[in-house]
């Protein structure tokens, strides 16, 4: 089944040089200016080229956090937040101040880290657990104090399921949810029906349900194959959507039961304090097929947007539902578009494969977010073919003829004057070809971000202050 996120944080297109690999800054990695053309400079780590060895996922059960800062330096950065010394405002660069009209505040949303709820297994159990409570509580206040909307959480299925079929376990979500709500943030919850640890950004390893894995032991078929019998095991094909594989159950079945046990446990929160739903819908949680995973580039697969993505959006909660589209933008500018042919979306030049998903969300009253925005074409080689703005243009559009609300995420950690001027001119400038992102999510907090408080503080005030 595809999970309903259609993202841009993709491991390997035709060519690594234009992967969102080429933008993953980690912050263990030493980084160096590379001038990737005449628009902008920089940070980045060096790149994967062609031929080059695929990146291998974390080994299982490891946990490498990105939010490992002393409580210490937290409060002395929340005390900074408080006393106002963090949040004045960086003026913007000349493109992008002529390319900003003054107009209301945009939401803004940042994600949490993979590995906020974690799995911790001993003495032969498990039990999910609110991983470093205290230090969540400092940072989610130090959002709340500097104007940040909300938060985004990835619910997995391996961790609330893990004991068996339709034995579900909240309560380390319900720890997070209310000391998210009692901040005065609100929570876009993602149900994510996929696996973590084999993707760009991954710093943990969160395996499916261990009753799921065990029927894909024995019927592989349940699991993506390719052409040469390799297969990919971080979700369930959707070719066994409406085959009782799971225990007796469908896998549509599984997700449904899954979300509706959801809202029944957080019922009380939905539409106040859970003011959205994503969807699950694939790889990475993305509304395609593992056509590029980070440890294969041998997946082909070519078919258009499933039914089952249907299916899940007939469930409605009190709060709005969301998919996330996914940012395939090489070879956009190619004739056959064939990055997005292989990942599941029919969009050529003489096709626009967007327009399909956009009617299917506006019948079931469902929004949509973007990832990308903050990529510019020219820090791509042009050998690659990428339009990432070119891509963003095509979707706005489509979301705006069909009355669709979209949002926008960066695929890559960036703190660069380039990457935020993109996001704001996405989100408020008059440059992009249609419409306009109704908010943004960004992508993560942790110790980065600690790291680089100042400028995404300015960036923030530039989208959620008086004069944005």
């Amino acid at each position: 089944m595809w999970d309903c996120r259609l993202g841009s944080n993709l491991a390997a297109g035709p060519s690594n040089r234009c992967s969102a690999a080429a933008w993953n800054l980690r912050p263990q990695v030493q980084r160096r200016q590379r001038d990737v053309g005449p628009c902008c400079s920089v940070a980045s780590e060096t790149v994967n080229r062609p031929g080059d060895t695929a990146p291998s996922p974390p080994a299982p059960a490891t946990l490498r956090s990105t939010f490992a800062k002393p409580d210490s330096e937290l409060q002395s950065l929340l005390r900074r937040v408080y006393a106002g010394r963090s949040c004045s405002v960086a003026a913007p660069s000349r493109d992008a101040a002529a390319a900003a009209p003054r107009r209301a505040p945009v939401p803004v949303y940042v994600m949490l880290p993979l590995d906020t709820v974690w799995l911790l297994e001993r003495d032969g159990g498990a039990q999910p657990v609110l991983i470093r409570e205290k230090a969540m509580a400092v940072g989610l206040e130090m959002l709340s104090a500097a104007g940040v909307s909300g938060v985004m959480v990835d619910v997995w299925w391996g961790i609330v399921e893990h004991a068996g079929p339709r034995r579900y376990d909240w309560s380390a979500y319900r720890r997070l949810f209310d000391a998210v709500a009692a901040k005065g943030l609100r929570i876009q919850a993602v149900m994510s029906f996929h696996a973590a640890g084999g993707n760009v950004g991954d710093t943990c390893t969160i395996p499916l349900p261990r009753w799921v894995v065990k029927a894909g032991e024995a019927d592989p078929d349940i699991f993506y194959t390719d052409a040469h019998g390799a297969r990919n095991r971080e979700c369930l094909s959707l070719g066994c959507d409406e085959a009782p594989v799971l225990a007796g159950r469908t896998p549509v079945a599984a997700y449904r039961d899954f979300a509706a046990a959801f809202a029944a446990e957080f019922r009380d929160l939905l539409g106040s304090g859970i003011t959205e739903i994503t969807l699950g819908l694939g790889p990475a949680g993305e509304l395609r097929y593992p056509s590029h995973p980070a440890t294969s580039a041998s997946h082909q697969t070519t078919t258009p947007l499933d039914a089952s993505a249907s299916t899940l959006l007939r469930f409605r909660p009190a709060a709005a539902l969301g998919v996330k589209l996914a940012g395939v933008h090489w070879w956009y500018t190619t004739r056959a578009h064939a990055a997005e042919l292989t990942a599941g979306v029919y969009n050529t030049r003489q096709r626009d494969g967007y327009e399909g998903i956009m009617r299917v969300l506006a019948r079931h009253g469902a929004a949509a977010s973007f990832t990308c925005v903050e990529m510019r074409d020219c820090e791509h080689p042009a050998e690659a073919a990428c339009s990432p703005e070119g891509l963003l243009g095509q979707v706005l559009a489509a979301a705006a003829r069909a009355g669709v609300p979209l949002g926008g995420e960066n695929a890559l950690q960036r703190y660069d004057r380039a990457a935020f001027d993109k996001i704001a001119e996405s989100a408020v400038g008059r440059s992009v070809l249609a419409g306009r992102l109704e908010k943004i999510t960004f992508l993560r907090m942790g110790d980065m971000m600690v790291d680089n408080w100042d400028a995404f503080s300015s960036f923030l005030q530039r989208l959620t202050g008086p004069l944005c």
